[in-house]
């Protein structure tokens, strides 16, 4: 804690220190209590806690963490917040981050193909919201075992004349 006073002021006695606002935050960012630095300023004042020093500490104490900021490379979206419990307990351990709402969270893994392959073997049905993946679609043509991945109803209109054939495989 007593990084939280600066070196006296020029001319000023030994005993005057600056606190300032910005290394009140690095306490707090630090894991410092506003308790503990009430207590820590008040044993270690003469004179007592000034009271602008006091409201400055209750501000920051109560301001921090407000925002918050880090990586996110995933993200995930249910329509329930039922499903998103399951899907954490089931398919996502330990990949959540941070849970955003009830239905939203953060996960630590990059990979969205990855994520979906793992959302589809468990028997879910994910849908990607990244533009060039949104909607993949792998075709094989027998005649030149060519595969092309496209949007499938873009593919038909643009290359599928007459009736069409599907199998499931």
């Amino acid at each position: 804690l007593l990084m939280i006073t600066g070196a006296p002021p020029s001319g000023a006695s030994a005993s005057t220190v600056t606190i300032s606002r910005e290394a009140l935050r690095r306490a707090i960012d630090q894991g410092a209590q506003r308790e503990q630095i009430v207590s820590f300023l008040r044993s270690s004042s003469r004179t007592g806690l000034p009271q602008n020093v006091e409201y400055l500490i209750d501000e920051l104490t109560q301001r921090h963490g407000e925002i918050h900021v880090g990586r996110a490379s995933l993200y995930i979206t249910t329509r329930t917040a039922l499903l998103m419990e399951e899907l954490a307990r089931k398919v996502l351990k330990g990949a959540i981050i941070r849970r955003l709402s009830d239905t939203v969270a953060v996960l630590h893994t990059p990979d969205l193909n990855k994520t979906v392959k793992d959302l589809r073997k468990a028997g879910y049905l994910p849908v990607s919201d990244v533009d060039d993946e949104a909607n993949p679609f792998d075709i094989r043509l027998e005649g030149d075992n060519k595969v092309l991945q496209t949007g499938f109803l873009e593919f038909c209109q643009n290359n599928l004349q007459g009736s069409i054939f599907f199998r499931a495989t």
